[in-house]
C-alpha cells in the first residue's frame, strides 16, 4: 500500500465505519436506558462485540495513518498485521459470544471445546489490542493476572500460591461468562460510564467545559505550577459535576494534557497530573461520586 490517494481513502473510511458503529451502539444504549431493549447478557455481549470492533478498526487506521505522515515507517508492516490479527480475534469472538450468550449464560461454567477455543482466541485479541492502544505495561499486567489465574497453584510460596482452578472457570471470568469478570465490567461501562461520556460530549458541545477551563487558566495565573495549576482547577471543577474519574479523564484529558505537554510536560506527568485532579474532584463538595456498581 504505497498510493497516499489510496492510503487518505481507506482511513477516511475506516473513520467513518468507526463513527457509524459508535452511533448504533449509542442508539442502541439508549433503547436500553429508555426499556425498548432489555438489559441482559445479549445486550452487554453485544456492547463488548462493538467496542472490540471499534478497536480494532482504530488500531488498524493508525499505522495507515503513521504511513501517512511518514512515508518510510519500517513498522507498517507489522503493526498492520498485529492490527488485523487483534481486530479478527477480538471481533469474531465477540460476535460469537453475542450470538451465543444465552447458552453460555445457562452453561457457564461448563463450556464446549469450541466454546473454551473461542475464548482463548478472544482474550488474545483482546491483548494485541490492548496493546496497541495502551501499549507494553497495561498488556503486560493484564497477561501477567491473567496467566497467574491459570497457573498460580503451581507457585510453592502459600503467600503467592492459590486453589487449582479449572480452564472452564477461569475462563467463565476472563471472556466467556457473560455475567461474571469482564463482563461484569462490562456492565458498568453500558449502565454507568457510557451515559455519563455522552453527557460530558454534550458539555463540550455546548461550550461549558471550554468556560470552566477559562475560569481553571484565570485563577491559574495567580497560584504556581503553571499549566498544571489551570489543568487541577479545571478538571476538578468539571469532576465535581461528573463524579466520575474516568468519564472527567475521557472529557477534559483531551484538552488539559495537550495542553500541559505544549508547556513542557511529559505525557506521563500530564497523564497522572490530570488522573489525580479527576479523581480527587470526586471527593470535592456536592460529593457527586459515583459509588461502586
Amino acid at each position: 500500500m504505497t498510493d497516499p490517494t489510496l492510503q487518505a481513502r481507506l482511513s477516511r473510511w475506516l473513520r467513518r465505519s468507526n463513527g457509524i458503529v459508535g452511533l448504533a451502539l449509542t442508539v442502541w444504549v439508549t433503547a436500553a436506558l429508555f426499556g425498548l431493549v432489555r438489559s441482559s447478557s445479549l445486550h452487554y455481549a453485544i456492547f463488548v462485540f462493538a467496542c472490540m470492533f471499534m478497536a480494532g478498526l482504530a488500531a488498524i487506521r493508525a499505522p495507515i495513518d503513521m504511513r501517512i505522515v511518514d512515508p518510510g515507517y519500517r513498522w507498517f508492516g507489522l503493526r498492520m498485521g498485529l492490527s488485523l490479527f487483534g481486530f479478527l480475534l477480538a471481533s469474531a469472538g465477540g460476535l460469537y459470544i453475542a450470538i451465543h450468550a444465552g447458552r453460555l449464560e445457562v452453561e457457564a461454567p461448563f463450556f464446549a471445546q469450541t466454546d473454551m477455543l473461542v475464548g482463548y482466541g478472544f482474550t488474545l485479541g483482546v491483548l494485541i489490542l490492548t496493546w496497541l492502544h495502551w501499549g507494553a505495561v497495561m498488556t503486560l499486567m493484564v497477561a501477567a493476572s491473567i496467566v497467574y489465574f491459570f497457573f498460580g497453584h503451581l507457585l510453592e510460596s502459600p503467600l503467592l500460591s492459590h486453589p487449582r482452578y479449572e480452564p472452564e472457570f477461569v475462563m467463565n471470568y476472563i471472556g466467556l461468562g457473560t455475567t461474571q469478570g469482564f463482563f461484569w465490567f462490562a456492565q458498568t461501562a453500558v449502565d454507568d460510564i457510557y451515559y455519563l461520556v455522552l453527557y460530558a460530549s454534550v458539555l463540550l458541545g455546548i461550550g461549558m467545559l471550554a468556560a470552566i477551563l477559562e475560569l481553571g487558566k484565570a485563577l491559574g495565573n495567580r497560584v504556581p505550577g503553571g499549566a498544571a495549576g489551570t489543568a487541577v482547577l479545571g478538571s476538578g471543577a468539571v469532576s465535581m459535576v461528573m463524579g466520575v474519574a474516568v468519564s472527567n479523564v475521557v472529557l477534559t484529558g483531551r484538552m488539559t494534557i495537550p495542553m500541559m505537554k505544549r508547556y513542557g510536560y511529559s505525557p506521563a506527568m500530564a497523564g497522572a497530573i490530570e488522573a489525580a485532579a479527576s479523581t480527587s474532584g470526586q471527593i470535592m463538595p456536592p460529593v457527586l461520586g459515583s459509588p461502586p456498581s
